[in-house]
């Protein structure tokens, strides 16, 4: 008897984790700030720079899956896939662009797909 209860609970665990998508992490929801970007220009010298503290560049995911940004103007729509890719949307055409994301504290890094190396760093809140 004990070794079907466990096993009963085995299953059930394993149909939950498998039915379950995937989800944003609770604390990627909100403004975002940018500021540092890379751009490489293909010989591997690029490296992280500051914005200009002039800079207000921000994106904001919401719940419901929309974005809004004032500088990713095409930008309407994200869904996260996996651990470390999220798929953005734009309004222009509907397409859809794979990018890389990392999310450790209050920094998020976002790269999109790129020949050489390239991202945006963004801190949680307003400026």
């Amino acid at each position: 008897m004990y070794k079907s209860t466990l096993y009963l609970l085995f299953l059930a665990f394993i149909f939950y984790k498998c039915s379950k998508e995937a989800t944003a992490p609770t604390s990627i929801y909100g403004r975002w700030q940018l500021t540092e970007e890379l751009a490489d220009p293909g010989d591997g010298s690029g490296r992280w720079q500051p914005v200009s503290k002039n800079t207000d560049k921000y994106i904001i995911f919401n719940e419901d899956g929309t974005i809004k940004s004032n500088f990713f103007g095409d930008m309407v729509a994200f869904s996260i896939k996996g651990d470390s890719y999220m798929e953005i949307t734009n309004s222009t055409d509907e397409q859809t662009t794979l990018y890389w994301y990392e999310l450790v504290g209050k920094t998020l890094t976002l790269s999109p797909p790129c020949i050489e190396a390239c991202g945006m760093r963004f801190k949680k809140g307003n400026p």
